[in-house]
């Protein structure tokens, strides 16, 4: 066999460049699901900071004040919604990124045990479905 003879047929490229396409579609109508994915893992991480600097906010009020400082939050509360930026700053629902619903309950009267606070964050702000959610419990010691 000389050198001349060694080649691929056109039969050979043709069933190699269809496997190659073929495989090369799956991976593309993949991306659309992992660019998701990325998306909602972004705000999941967003929406669990907002709720660490809400849940700081009230552990760092006073048990003689009623109001939290950073976030205005009444305690005790029967739900108080705040739309808030990515960064925490409090806006309105039309520049809002995240919604924040905050219930703080009392201990029950003659006892010392904590208050609790129930903090949920979901995105995007102006949704009934939200796409992303946090949501956590924390006790107060507001004795």
């Amino acid at each position: 066999m000389t050198m001349s003879e060694r080649a691929f047929s056109l039969a050979e490229v043709t069933v190699a460049l269809g496997i190659a396409a073929f495989c090369l579609i799956a991976i593309f109508g993949l991306l659309p699901a992992g660019l998701n994915a990325n998306k909602a893992g972004i705000q999941q991480n967003a929406a669990a900071n907002l709720a660490a600097m809400i849940a700081s906010d009230l552990r760092a009020t006073p048990a003689t004040t009623n109001t939290s400082a950073i976030f205005s939050i009444a305690i005790p509360t029967a739900g108080t919604t705040n739309f808030l930026t990515e960064t925490g700053a409090v806006t309105d629902i039309g520049a809002a990124d995240f919604r924040a619903v905050v219930t703080v309950s009392s201990p029950p009267t003659g006892t010392r045990t904590a208050s609790t606070a129930r903090i949920l964050i979901t995105s995007p702000a102006a949704a009934t479905n939200a796409t992303a959610s946090f949501e956590t419990v924390i006790g107060l010691d507001r004795n």
